[in-house]
């Protein structure tokens, strides 16, 4: 658990007193909330950033305060802070399609988001819905040539960031498993990559769990149809 990113959570430059204040008994409630819940390992408060120190000794403060018992982080990051120390996690990725030895080679050679450290967030990318999912987006004589589908590469992520489209995912999946003959075969190859891709994720990580210590999988299913980052 933790806060959002890349919002007003992390703005600690223009933060006032009411936003100090704010920040600390959201975080009080949150405990308060979370404490008995099984599932919560631990509590990022911080998220992907390390907070700068005033903020960070309220927060420290409010845990200590709630007696919260279970572990908590600066940040998702690798980073150390000044006050609290090592993160002790990476977030590393990756984001986008890899192949299914990326996690034991990335282990072996300590690369990025390979099987070892606990990684916070990562995942083989686009994920791309089953052909009858995408048929409740849209009709299927707009979803001619998937590949280069403007409804198909609508759904995806962020128009201004990097994975606006399919581009990373197309030319391996084409690769690997044969270019698509019809619309429907696109799709069901897609479902064979996410299976092989997922599976080998989950497998690296298994595989090495003394050295391995935890993966949190990028992302789960969004409210918003998605070809990226989802368990379809």
């Amino acid at each position: 658990a933790g806060w959002a990113c890349c919002d007003a959570w992390q703005h600690w430059p223009v933060w006032g007193e009411e936003q100090y204040m704010v920040a600390a008994e959201s975080l009080r409630t949150q405990v308060r909330r979370m404490a008995p819940h099984p599932s919560v390992i631990l509590f990022m408060y911080g998220s992907d950033v390390n907070p700068i120190p005033r903020a960070e000794e309220n927060y420290l403060k409010v845990f200590r305060d709630e007696h919260w018992a279970n572990p908590i982080v600066a940040s998702a990051a690798n980073d150390t802070s000044a006050i609290s120390g090592p993160t002790g996690v990476k977030m590393s990725g990756p984001y986008a399609w890899v192949p299914p030895r990326y996690w034991l080679e990335g282990a072996e050679k300590r690369l990025l988001g390979g099987a070892f450290g606990f990684l916070t967030e990562g995942g083989p990318g686009a994920a791309v819905m089953p052909f009858e999912s995408m048929l409740k987006v849209a009709p299927e004589a707009e979803l001619q040539d998937p590949a280069t589908s403007k409804v198909v590469n609508f759904h995806t992520g962020n128009p201004a960031g990097l994975f606006y489209d399919l581009r990373f995912y197309n030319r391996p999946l084409e690769q690997r498993y044969g270019a698509a003959r019809t619309t429907r075969d696109y799709f069901d190859k897609a479902q064979l990559a996410a299976y092989e891709a997922q599976r080998s994720f989950f497998e690296g990580y298994s595989a090495r769990k003394y050295q391995a210590t935890g993966v949190i999988q990028w992302m789960l299913n969004s409210a918003w149809p998605s070809n990226y980052w989802n368990l379809f």
